[in-house]
Order: structure tokens, then C-alpha cells, then sequence
């Protein structure tokens, strides 16, 4: 049960951390990797720097803490060793701020580790209601963001164009960020349902995505670059819809996913 609970807060952490990236990153341009793993698409080379960060070192760092109970000593060190890790990104000149600060990295990560505390306190009981519901809505982000980044950026499937910003992968990348959220908040509250048969939940949930697809690039909001972006998006979609479904049996300790 432990190393499921090690497992599931891992997920809550990494979507908890995407949620702060996508408005102190993408909407409010804090800073800039530079990588140089996919050099021509400089956007896309930042993105990859900061998914590093948020999908390994920092909840790592967050379940380590969380789950062995480690104090203020353990944290007061993780935090410096980011804040010199930082430092020393910027003098590498493969990282650079825009108005944040390493200040800001300082103050923030106490809080980070706090709440995984609190949400490692949660998983050791079954969840209902609104607790549950939170947590699932970070784990499925999780899933279903990565899924959009193997899309739009690995694989470049697809790109979005809504105009927010002058760079179209900036432009592409926010829009991305805006649809995992909106198809992670649908998947929550389906699964949350429940008084709904199975195959309903799927149907609803699959039918959102598939309209929402569909309405975006008749609108020309999606611009579709493969033969094979619709198929491949469904089954992303319906992989994450299953293994979300599997995340809330755990959280509330069903036997089965799909009651």
C-alpha cells in the first residue's frame, strides 16, 4: 500500500507542479531553458527544461520528504541545493530569468513540500468528495499533459493558433496547457459520478474530446499535421481516461475502476 501511496502522491506532486508552470511559465514568461536539445524550436527547447524540473527532480524531492516524514532541516537543504542549482544554471547561461527570481524558487518550495506533506497525510485513508476530487484532477493532469506534449511537440501531430502569443510554439504550448486542463477537469468530474454505469462514463468522456477536437479545428484553432492526429489523440485520451479510472479506485480504495 506504501509504494502505491509513494506512486500516487509522485503523480499529484508532478501535476500540482505543471498547474504553478503553466501560469508562472507559459502565461507570465518567468524564465528561459535553453537546453539546446531541440535548438530550432527554441519555445519547445525551454518547454523540455522546465518538464525536467517539474516531472523529476522537484517531486521527487517533494515524495522523498513527504513520505519519510522529513523536517525542516531536509527541506531547508533541498532548498538550497535548487537555489544553487539554479545559480549555477544561470551562470551556465543555459537558464535565465525573466522577472523571477531565485528568491521566489526559495520561498516557494517550503510551501511545495508542505502540501505534499498534507496530501501524503490524505492518501493514507479512502477518499471521498472533495478530497478526492483534487487529487484526481493533479493525477489525471499529469497523464493527460503528457500525452499533449508526445502530440504537439514530440511528435508534432498537431499545433494550435488562438493568437495569445507572437511565437506560435508559445502560442501552441499555451492552448495545450489550456485543453489538458479543460479535458482533466471532464475526466474528474465523470469519474467522480457515481451512479453512472461504466460504459457511459467512457462514452461521455470519449464524446467530449472527440467534439471539442473536432469544433477546435473547424474553428481553425487546431491545425492538423499527420493523417493519423485524431486516432493517435483518442487512444492517448482513452488510455489516460483508463488508467485515471484505475487512480480513482485507488484514492478510494474500490476493487474495481470501473464500478
Amino acid at each position: 500500500m506504501r509504494d502505491w501511496n509513494v506512486f500516487v502522491l509522485y503523480l499529484i506532486m508532478v501535476g500540482y507542479g505543471y498547474l504553478i508552470e503553466f501560469i508562472i511559465y507559459i502565461l507570465l514568461g518567468s524564465y528561459q531553458y535553453y537546453p539546446k536539445i531541440m535548438p530550432k524550436q527554441p519555445y519547445f527547447d525551454s518547454n523540455l527544461g522546465a518538464i525536467a524540473s517539474n516531472f523529476l527532480s522537484l517531486p521527487v524531492s517533494a515524495v522523498m520528504i513527504a513520505m519519510y516524514r522529513l523536517g525542516w532541516g531536509t527541506i531547508a537543504l533541498c532548498v538550497l541545493l535548487f537555489a544553487g542549482i539554479e545559480w549555477l544554471f544561470v551562470e551556465l547561461g543555459i537558464y535565465r530569468h525573466n522577472w523571477w527570481h531565485i528568491g521566489y524558487t526559495s520561498l516557494g518550495l517550503p510551501t511545495y513540500y508542505l502540501i505534499a506533506k498534507c496530501w501524503s497525510r490524505w492518501l493514507k485513508n479512502p477518499l471521498k468528495g472533495f478530497r478526492k476530487a483534487v487529487l484526481l484532477f493533479f493525477i489525471i493532469g499529469t497523464i493527460t499533459s503528457n500525452f499533449q506534449v508526445l502530440g504537439f511537440m514530440i511528435l508534432q501531430t498537431r499545433s494550435y493558433h488562438v493568437g495569445w502569443f507572437a511565437d506560435p510554439a508559445h502560442d501552441t504550448t499555451a492552448f495545450a496547457a489550456v485543453y489538458y486542463l479543460s479535458v482533466s477537469l471532464f475526466f474528474t468530474l465523470v469519474l467522480m459520478l457515481r451512479n453512472t454505469y461504466p460504459k457511459i462514463k467512457f462514452i461521455l468522456a470519449m464524446a467530449f474530446v472527440l467534439s471539442v477536437s473536432l469544433t477546435l479545428k473547424h474553428i481553425g484553432i487546431i491545425k492538423v499535421h499527420v493523417w493519423w492526429d485524431l486516432p493517435f489523440m483518442l487512444v492517448a485520451c482513452s488510455l489516460a481516461l483508463w488508467l485515471s479510472g484505475l487512480a480513482a479506485a485507488r484514492l478510494s480504495r474500490e476493487r474495481h475502476a470501473w464500478r
